[in-house]
């Protein structure tokens, strides 16, 4: 695997200069949203931004009504595969048409502010040690509703977003945050070219969802940059929640997949032998309570711990990448910003996870 190991370009981002931004939109069926999404996009008033469309082989009509509405507009690059690439694939084909200085990730159920871009640039560009960060989210349909102000994990790597909750501006501060949300996400290039495994911000193999976005910004956090949220930056997004119990088994076999895969990635070695063996104890225990009641989840949680083991070869060359190449700073710096392993905290996540309770969609 290739590395691109750039030094952070301090002229390009002098403040002095409009810097050009690109915007990657990565729609799927997204019909009900997408003409509203880019609608509020090529309104900001941001002046110099660029966005890329891409489609990953949409069948409901959202990939024809954009280039019919949208496609005159120079501004804007539009892009086919021939098959879904998920999150993943679709945002690395988009970041090869990139020429932005800053790459933002947006959902295509989103709507954003105005000024969203103009915020984000200043902020970032106040301070070159943030290398991506997140705007606020709200609730696209109840716009006082926090979606996200933040992502975390804790050491186990089950996630624990700052959301729901009336938004009484109690985050209205920039913060140091675990991790960015992949729904509006930025992150500087010269710092996707320093953490890239294959010289693309996201692993493919996190196909199709869930823990991409933390597993980039945990690289980020390794090369010794701020991952933080920018809550003047707001976004609206249409996300869904999912229980458990109502999810597809492959996505509960993508949920276990990647956290399991991220923590290999990711850890000093010291903590992996430390954790890894307690997430796939716990994972074990959680596919067994299942078994009664949802043998096709407790089937796709071991397939999950499975598809790890016969994959770990795999991995383990991309772990080797990461601790070797990327690393710069120690795992107490980063898990700082995780949140804190207490028996009483690994109470709750086993209520939280096992009790068939929410996950982020």
């Amino acid at each position: 695997m290739h590395i691109m190991n750039l030094r952070e370009n301090q002229t390009k981002d002098s403040p002095k200069k409009t810097i050009l931004v690109s915007i990657i939109i990565v729609n799927y069926n997204g019909i009900k949203f997408i003409e509203s999404c880019l609608n509020s996009v090529l309104n900001s008033d941001y002046p110099n931004f660029e966005v890329i469309f891409v489609d990953n082989a949409s069948t409901d009509g959202s990939y024809e009504l954009v280039n019919r509405l949208f496609g005159s507009d120079k501004r804007l690059k539009i892009i086919r595969n021939s098959k879904n690439l998920g999150f993943t694939g679709g945002n690395n084909i988009g970041f090869k048409y990139a020429k932005g200085i800053y790459i933002i990730f947006l959902n295509n159920d989103t709507e954003v502010s105005r000024n969203w871009i103009k915020i984000l640039v200043e902020i970032i560009e106040s301070d070159l040690m943030i290398g991506a960060a997140q705007c606020k989210l709200l609730n696209l349909y109840d716009k006082r509703q926090i979606d996200s102000a933040g992502q975390f994990i804790d050491f186990l790597g089950y996630g624990y977003p700052l959301d729901n909750e009336e938004d009484k501006e109690q985050y209205d501060h920039v913060k140091e945050i675990f991790y960015a949300d992949g729904a509006a996400l930025i992150v500087r290039r010269s710092v996707i070219n320093q953490v890239s495994l294959n010289g693309l911000p996201f692993d493919l193999d996190y196909f199709p969802i869930y823990y991409e976005d933390a597993d980039l910004c945990w690289r980020v956090r390794l090369r010794g940059y701020k991952v933080v949220v920018i809550p003047t930056s707001i976004v609206y997004h249409a996300r869904t929640a999912a229980k458990l119990h109502k999810m597809s088994s492959y996505l509960i076999f993508s949920h276990a997949k990647n956290r399991i895969m991220t923590l290999i990635k990711n850890y000093g070695l010291g903590n992996l032998i430390k954790y890894l063996p307690l997430l796939l104890f716990f994972e074990t225990i959680r596919a067994i309570i299942l078994l009664k009641t949802k043998p096709d989840h407790s089937i796709a949680i071991l397939k999950a711990i499975l598809w790890n083991l016969k994959n770990l070869k795999k991995t383990w060359k991309k772990r080797l990448i990461v601790q070797h190449f990327i690393r710069r700073v120690p795992d107490p710096y980063i898990m700082r910003y995780m949140v804190k392993f207490t028996p009483t905290h690994l109470y709750n996540s086993f209520k939280k996870y096992y009790n068939l309770s929410e996950v982020r969609a």
